[in-house]
C-alpha cells in the first residue's frame, strides 16, 4: 500500500515515484514500476460574506476540495491565532468565532495545509 498527501507547497508539481520489490525465493523475482504523480494546482480560498450576531462572527470558506484549512485571527496583523481548523472539508464549509464581542476590531485570514500552523 502506497500513500500520498502532498503539501500545499507542491501544489502545481509532478512527483515521480519508483518501487522496486524482491522476493526471497531462489530465484529471486523482481519487479519496479515507476509513476508520476501530479499534484493539481491549488485555487484561493474565498471567505464568505460575514455575519454577527449575539456577539458571534460567522462565515463561510469556498475553495478547493482536499486540502486542509485554518481560520486566523488577528487584532494587529502580526500576532495571527488560529480560531478554527478543519481536515479536508466538503466544500464550502462554515465557522464561528465565539469570541468575537471580546474584539472591537478584528481581522481573519484563511490559510491551506498541510501544513497548518
Amino acid at each position: 500500500m502506497f500513500n500520498f498527501r502532498p503539501q500545499v507547497t507542491q501544489s502545481g508539481t509532478s512527483n515521480y515515484v519508483s518501487f522496486y520489490v524482491a522476493d526471497d525465493g531462489s530465484p529471486s523475482l523482481t519487479a519496479t514500476q515507476s509513476f508520476a504523480i501530479l499534484v493539481n494546482a491549488l485555487n484561493s480560498a474565498t471567505l464568505g460574506a460575514g455575519n454577527y450576531t449575539g456577539g458571534e462572527f460567522s462565515s463561510s470558506v469556498s475553495g478547493d476540495t482536499g486540502p486542509d484549512y485554518a481560520v486566523r485571527a488577528t487584532t494587529n496583523f502580526l500576532d495571527w491565532e488560529t480560531i478554527f481548523a478543519t481536515n479536508s472539508p466538503a466544500m464550502p464549509f462554515n465557522w464561528t468565532d465565539t469570541n468575537a464581542s471580546l474584539y472591537p476590531l478584528r481581522f481573519y485570514q484563511i490559510q491551506a495545509g498541510p501544513p497548518l500552523p
